[in-house]
């Protein structure tokens, strides 16, 4: 079986009203996420996938949360591939610090920012296509 250990970052901004939540275009749209590595802890692996994805200052440009808000360990059924995925996942809020990280989010691409009702569409239509798509 398919396996994901790591850590998911939801990236928030309160600048505008409600919230938006970063997503970054690759084959779809996601959050950031990062394997976790011999030797770091959830938070690690997201501090330094944020940072680098983002290219911002580690110690001093985004605030990411000490603990994580959910831990999810179960496999699922995900419709891109032949079978269950493992995943054993601590999900992270951070938030942009400096303006320059605002800045260099800004200036990037591959950034998305969506309110909450937008995001969860995104991963419903996305992720898990229909009712049925999850399985335990």
């Amino acid at each position: 079986m398919e396996s994901f250990v790591g850590s998911l970052g939801l990236v928030r901004s309160r600048a505008a009203s409600p919230a938006r939540w970063l997503l970054m275009k690759r084959a779809q749209l996601e959050f950031i996420h990062a394997d976790r590595l011999s030797g770091d802890s959830y938070r690690d692996c997201i501090v330094r996938e944020i940072t680098w994805t983002l290219n911002l200052h580690r110690q001093k440009d985004c605030l990411v949360s000490s603990y994580s808000r959910l831990h999810l360990s179960q496999a699922i059924y995900v419709p891109s591939e032949t079978q269950k995925v493992w995943f054993d996942v601590e999900f992270f809020v951070a938030e942009l610090y400096t303006e320059a990280a605002r800045r260099s989010v800004a200036d990037n691409p591959h950034a998305v920012w969506l309110t909450g009702a937008e995001a969860g569409q995104v991963v419903r239509t996305k992720v898990f296509p229909s009712a049925n798509a999850i399985r335990s």
